[in-house]
């Protein structure tokens, strides 16, 4: 990747995209249910990780960002994001479109289909309220194997 911050080569996980005032405008955005216009984005170096995740002299390099809620999408309205995906990363690392040897994308519908737990595509698996979180889930302990049902005994 040619980073124009050299120091970011050496990273395995990157944020591009946005600093504190753009996270929160990003994610007033998918709170009204609207395409933020300035994609954040998490990109995963895998080579640098791990280079047996590419042949030698190659990378391999993923990104994902997040969208509004929707149950369906439209193939050209994740096709235009994954566009300005690439112009974050084409900013932050000139020359990078000129180095794609391949590209898949997958918009909520593949994800969910690939794993039905991922319902619209929410790559938690679900919500991420506070409700939700270690401790706090329905019951605090219900995280064991156990329950506080005792049962019989074989």
């Amino acid at each position: 990747m040619p980073w124009t911050n050299r120091s970011v080569a050496t990273a395995g996980t990157v944020h591009l995209g946005a600093d504190l005032d753009g996270l929160t405008s990003y994610a007033a955005a998918l709170t009204r249910k609207e395409i933020p216009a300035d994609p954040f984005l998490l990109v995963g170096q895998m080579s640098v990780a791990d280079p047996s995740h590419s042949p030698p002299g190659t990378e391999s390099l993923w990104s994902y960002t997040h969208l509004p809620f929707r149950r369906q999408w439209r193939a050209e309205d994740i096709a235009t994001h994954a566009d300005r995906m690439e112009e974050v990363l084409e900013e932050a690392a000139p020359g990078f479109r000129s180095l794609i040897l391949g590209r898949h994308v997958a918009g909520p519908a593949e994800l969910e289909k690939g794993d039905p737990s991922l319902v619209g595509g929410a790559l938690g698996g679900g919500t991420a309220a506070a409700y939700q979180q270690l401790f706090l889930r329905p019951i605090p302990g219900l995280g064991r194997a156990d329950t506080p049902v005792d049962g019989p005994r074989g």
